[in-house]
């Protein structure tokens, strides 16, 4: 089966930061491991080998973290991509806008031992306490996603939320619920899907 491979997807280690560079019958991507290293990887070698660059991969066994499926990985991994790659749906609010990532924090396991476990589970979000700075061990915190900070002066808030935050709350894409609100949608209409709708507006 051919695995799909795209711009911002994570395999273990990598996370692709480019598109694809045919070599010979071989396409590679640039990659970045979760310890920092960029570099090109052969798509066979991605998808099969999730060990990460060839420093990482002799102390696999020493050093995965087990928490791969954790939600602190989960909020680890959102926080890049809306950091780093201009693709992304919300990266206008986040890295279009300056926010940046502390260097230290690009490993996962520096992270966690930063955060920690977030003391609410998947009810809680990664805070700014500044928003105007980026995302640093000095600047951020678990919050309950309920009371996320009203004091972000370069983000609009809508209802309480950002839009990137409403949008997931709302069960829909944060470029259609752009589109909406733009078009001046009443609150009511939203969330609706295309079904409930009926017709297009």
């Amino acid at each position: 089966m051919r695995v799909p491979v795209n711009v911002g997807d994570i395999f273990g280690k990598w996370t692709v930061l480019a598109g694809s560079d045919l070599r010979g019958n071989e396409r590679y991507y640039a990659c970045q491991c979760s310890c920092g290293t960029i570099t090109m990887v052969r798509k066979s070698t991605l998808v099969a080998d999730k060990s990460g660059c060839q420093k990482c991969a002799p102390n696999v066994r020493r050093t995965t973290h087990g928490k791969t499926r954790c939600f602190e990985f989960n909020v680890w991994t959102a926080m890049k991509r809306r950091c780093l790659y201009t693709k992304h749906i919300h990266y206008e609010l986040y890295g279009g806008r300056g926010i940046t990532i502390d260097p230290t924090w690009m490993n996962f396991e520096q992270f966690y031992r930063d955060m920690k476990t977030c003391p609410y589970g998947k009810a809680g979000s990664l805070e700014r306490l500044d928003p105007n700075k980026g995302y640093a061990p000095d600047n951020c915190k678990w919050i309950l996603r309920t009371e996320q900070s009203k004091n972000r002066r370069n983000v609009p808030m809508y209802e309480g939320l950002t839009l990137p935050d409403l949008a997931d709350k709302l069960g829909v894409k944060y470029t259609t619920l752009k589109r909406r609100i733009a078009a001046g949608w009443p609150k009511e209409k939203w969330g609706l899907t295309p079904k409930q709708l009926g017709t297009r507006k």
